[in-house]
């Protein structure tokens, strides 16, 4: 066993995946969503929540026709591994529901945010956001999901949705 690995089972980081059924981990999930965000659990009525391998959750249709051959069971909206990340897409379509440990950035943090530059802001940036995920977004636009620790905001964007801005 490597170093790394070692580290990573040390770390007292809850209930491990492999201790969890899947729905202990959807409902966590969502209990997660609804107290670290305000998403109400409403929003998810009429969709079934899938688990994927290594730890993928997909918000999808509440039934999926038989014999279909599916590549993916729905939109991708956290992952639970080693703790609960909401995923960009998520943020993305269902972001105006957030309530919560949201970062307003300015036009200028926004265009260095969208080619996936990390930050560190001010304390009056922060609002009333506390560390963890957060949702990040410039006036009504919900650009995604970045890791909040004291003052740095660390980018979470997957690369394939970063981008250079020729103008806001």
């Amino acid at each position: 066993m490597n170093r790394r690995m070692r580290r990573h089972e040390d770390q007292d980081r809850g209930p491990k995946k492999e201790q969890m059924d899947a729905s202990e981990v959807k409902e966590n999930t969502l209990k997660y969503f609804e107290e670290r965000f305000g998403f109400p659990r409403a929003i998810f009525d009429g969709y079934s929540i899938y688990m994927g391998p290594k730890g993928r959750l997909y918000l999808g249709p509440a039934k999926v026709p038989p014999n279909l051959r599916i590549v993916s069971p729905g939109l991708l909206i956290a992952r639970a591994d080693s703790g609960i990340k909401p995923s960009t897409n998520l943020f993305q379509l269902f972001g105006n529901l957030v309530d919560r440990n949201i970062i307003s950035l300015s036009k200028e943090q926004t265009e260095k945010f969208v080619m996936g530059t990390d930050m560190i802001l001010s304390k009056t940036d922060l609002g009333d956001a506390s560390d963890g995920y957060v949702l990040v977004r410039y006036l009504d636009y919900n650009l995604g999901c970045a890791l909040l620790k004291g003052t740095t905001l660390k980018n979470m964007v997957p690369k394939a949705k970063r981008l250079a801005l020729n103008f806001i």
